[in-house]
């Protein structure tokens, strides 16, 4: 009986205690000090490629399943000109699809999501990762339902942890089984974008009508209230260059009109639930390429997007009441010089915004729309992604066109990068941080921070952070709040100061206008007063002086120009003294001789 007691009591111990951690591991994380390891460069930890989806193309979106630890997906596309695209119309499509790589095996994808177009943006339900939605290269939507497939692959995989698998579970599993997954949905043409879809984001604990305001309880009794974040997710929003941001709803036919039941069987139309149309300031629609929400305030109805002129709209999805044509844009900047690529909100600070854009990217604060926080200097190569950093408040992730990437450490310096590495040697197109590191091998907890990166020859890079980028130095938080304090009081300065400026610069104009009309006074005086002094000249030859000759030949050779000038200047002359065009050429050659 004894025995027994003690046994129970071994097991809880290890339910409480996890004895296959590795203590030794975790020695020396608690040093804060940067440059005390080796480990302080970025190393590639895997990549991953395919022959038939990925080579010759682009990475255009990377997402990471938050459900299944070393599970990544990634999709390409074909880095062509609209020129080329028109030209190969006629030709045989090429396969296009979404692949999903597990670190377990790196040579074949775990399950290739099949798409009829090329996919640009698509992201997991955060509440249902099974449903994955994506936004296509003619400004359609598809959804694809994983669930059949990922139960199929838990059956089959021998027991153990997610990752990558271990030198005894090499062989258990047959390599080269990849899972081919369709469409379960798409929406219908006419009700979606007419450009290509350039974001996508699912927004948690919100739901949309079509005047964009939640449904109230009056509303049928299906209709489902607005749900705190974290508890439901049904819609997502898409954005797309023909200026119209689409919101969705994931259950596809939930508010359609109830139908005859022979008809139940036809397929069911998919249509978004809200559209918002957004303008520029002088007209036309806004080329949306990225958009950010405030996902920890569900009942904010405000949001950003960025345009591919560059330039920063702040934007509500409500739409008036009695406006039929309302402009959703409440304010607009000009952000950057070209095409703003990464939109994203600090983790840290709900009201601080990061956009990457032409070669640089810059901070901003929401409410404080006329000019960033902060702007970096001009890159030596055009920036293609951007990312905050998941752990540390100051760090910045951003890549360029020449394959290298840039680690900015506000805290440390702002006028150049804290580090820099090069990855590959195409163009980083694509940047995520894992939710949940790397995973690890003993069964322990992870250590590790990951970030993926895309290239453009198709490659995904999975890149190992050293501990200075991943841990958070003490009072971190309060540093960069303190930073961007400093930020907004130069902002508040300058702004202070712009009636000063802009009354002395008017004092200054005035001047050069004054000085301007001063100098051309003394130049027409000048001009006159030659004039007269040639017709003083004129006027004694004619009489009959030679010592006036001979008086007027000095300023006739001295004033000649000035004299011609007069006389274009003040047409009298030619009138009063019709022979001083003859007079004029013999003096010039009596004073030559």
């Amino acid at each position: 009986m004894m025995r027994l007691f003690r046994c129970d009591e071994a097991l809880q111990q290890n339910e409480v205690v996890n004895i296959f951690e590795d203590d030794f591991a975790f020695l020396g994380d608690d040093d804060t000090g940067t440059g005390n390891r080796k480990e302080n460069s970025i190393a590639e930890y895997q990549s991953f490629t395919d022959l038939q989806h990925s080579k010759g193309k682009a990475v255009s979106a990377i997402h990471w399943l938050p459900h299944r630890k070393g599970v990544v997906a990634v999709a390409c596309t074909d880095p062509q000109s609209f020129n080329q695209r028109v030209d190969s119309l006629g030709a045989a499509p090429a396969p296009h699809a979404v692949l999903v790589w597990n670190f377990r095996d790196p040579i074949h994808p775990e399950l290739v999501l099949e798409s009829p177009y090329e996919v640009f943006c698509f992201q997991s339900n955060p509440l249902q990762p099974e449903v994955i939605t994506g936004g296509l290269y003619n400004g359609q939507i598809i959804m694809w339902d994983t669930a059949s497939q990922e139960e199929r692959i838990a059956q089959s995989r021998p027991a153990g942890v997610e990752g990558r698998a271990s030198k005894d579970e090499v062989g258990a599993e047959e390599k080269g089984m990849t899972a081919v997954v369709k469409g379960s949905h798409m929406s219908l043409v006419d009700a979606s974008h007419t450009t290509c879809v350039t974001d996508l984001h699912w927004l948690p604990g919100m739901a949309f009508t079509r005047d964009g305001r939640p449904p109230t309880a009056t509303r049928a009794a299906e209709a489902t209230a607005p749900k705190p974040a974290g508890k439901e997710c049904n819609f997502f929003a898409t954005t797309a260059g023909d200026g119209r941001i689409m919101f969705w709803d994931m259950r596809v036919g939930h508010n359609r009109r109830k139908v005859k039941r022979e008809r139940e069987d036809e397929e069911v139309e998919w249509k978004p639930s809200c559209v918002v149309h957004l303008t520029r300031p002088e007209g036309g629609d806004l080329a949306a390429t990225r958009a950010c929400f405030n996902l920890k305030d569900t009942l904010k109805t405000t949001f950003f997007v960025g345009s591919a002129d560059g330039e920063l709209v702040y934007a509500d999805w409500i739409k008036p009441e009695g406006d039929e044509h309302p402009d959703y844009s409440k304010a607009c900047v000009r952000g950057h010089n070209g095409a703003i690529i990464s939109l994203q909100r600090s983790p840290f600070f709900d009201d601080v915004l990061l956009s990457v854009g032409d070669w640089s990217c810059a901070l901003w604060k929401e409410g404080q729309h006329e000019s960033p926080l902060f702007t970096s200097p001009h890159a030596p190569a055009p920036y293609t992604a951007g990312c905050w950093s998941p752990t540390r408040p100051g760090v910045i992730y951003v890549a360029r066109a020449d394959g290298v990437l840039e680690v900015w450490d506000l805290l440390d310096r702002s006028h150049e990068p804290s580090m820099t590495a090069a990855p590959c040697t195409t163009p980083i197109t694509y940047l995520s941080f894992s939710p949940a590191g790397a995973p690890a091998v003993s069964g322990g907890r992870s250590v590790q921070q990951l970030l993926a990166i895309g290239d453009g020859a198709g490659v995904l890079h999975i890149m190992d952070l050293p501990r200075n980028l991943r841990r958070r130095v003490p009072s971190e938080v309060n540093t960069m709040q303190a930073f961007l304090m400093r930020q907004l009081a130069r902002l508040d300065y300058l702004q202070a100061c712009k009636p000063r400026r802009a009354q002395l610069l008017k004092e200054h104009q005035e001047r050069l206008k004054i000085a301007e009309e001063e100098r051309e006074a003394a130049a027409l005086a000048a001009a006159q007063a030659a004039a007269n002094s040639t017709a003083a000249a004129a006027a004694a030859a004619a009489a009959g002086e030679p010592a006036g000759l001979s008086a007027a030949a000095s300023p006739v050779r001295s004033t000649n120009k000035v004299s011609r000038l007069a006389l274009s200047l003040d047409p009298a002359l030619h009138v009063a003294s019709p022979g001083f065009g003859m007079f004029l050429t013999i003096a010039e050659q009596a004073s030559e001789q």
